[in-house]
């Protein structure tokens, strides 16, 4: 509709006061790390974006850092030594960095950020970053007795450093939504099953539903990408296959 800005109206809940206070005391001068961790579309990506508004006003700049080139974990290692104070490391999906194996890269990048965060010389700098639960606890499981333990770092980087994200509005938090000025948020408070406000808004019911009732040869082609995915293909997967 003309006039709504390009984000839906966000609507503050308990983990966003939880956050904030860690990007508080990086304005204050102390290095800190948030991870928050929560399903698909729960809106981890979304409350970090909002809790920077906190640096946005601030009288000294600061700078947001996103690598991805060549590859994540490889732009991460080879960037680390420089950063410097006032920097935001975005880690969105942070199991890209931190859980590669090939050659100790991701245990390396996780070192490398705890050297960053220790560093009095280049503080403050605020590491941000996302997990669903299941990379949280593959990242942070101890081994059992005499196991290998392939993620010492990151489990040193993570630790006592998460923040859940509720994958469902209260119906305390539901309740004004549907008289929300924002269009988007009223159908929200409306149509969102189960409080799975976020969920709606992302379009997740509808992506269901499509396949769902998706003709036989689409539901093959999709149900033939989510088995290569589980089997450990990319993201991007080629045509060809």
């Amino acid at each position: 509709q003309p006039g709504l800005p390009a984000l839906p109206a966000y609507v503050p809940r308990e983990h966003d006061a939880v956050l904030g206070l860690v990007v508080k005391a990086a304005v204050e001068g102390s290095s800190g790390i948030a991870v928050l961790v929560g399903g698909s579309s729960t809106g981890k990506t979304r409350a970090c974006w909002e809790v920077l508004r906190l640096l946005r006003d601030r009288p000294e700049e600061w700078r947001l850092w996103h690598p991805i080139d060549p590859s994540r974990p490889d732009a991460a290692l080879r960037e680390l030594p420089g950063i410097g104070p006032r920097t935001v490391v975005w880690l969105n999906e942070a199991q890209e960095y931190l859980d590669v194996a090939d050659g100790g890269l991701g245990e390396r990048v996780a070192a490398g950020l705890r050297e960053l965060l220790r560093d009095p010389a280049r503080a403050p700098v605020l590491v941000l970053a996302t997990l669903w639960p299941e990379f949280w606890d593959a990242l942070t499981v101890r081994p059992a007795a005499g196991g290998e333990d392939r993620h010492e770092q990151a489990r040193e980087l993570l630790a006592g450093h998460d923040i859940t994200v509720p994958a469902a509005f209260t119906p305390a938090q539901m309740g004004p939504l549907a008289r929300a000025a924002d269009a988007r948020m009223a159908l929200a408070g409306r149509s969102a099953r189960d409080g799975a406000v976020i969920q709606f808004l992302a379009g997740a019911p509808e992506l269901l539903a499509r396949y769902r009732h998706a003709p036989p040869t689409a539901a093959a082609l999709i149900g033939a990408a989510m088995d290569a995915r589980r089997l450990g293909m990319g993201a991007a997967l080629p045509q060809a296959f």
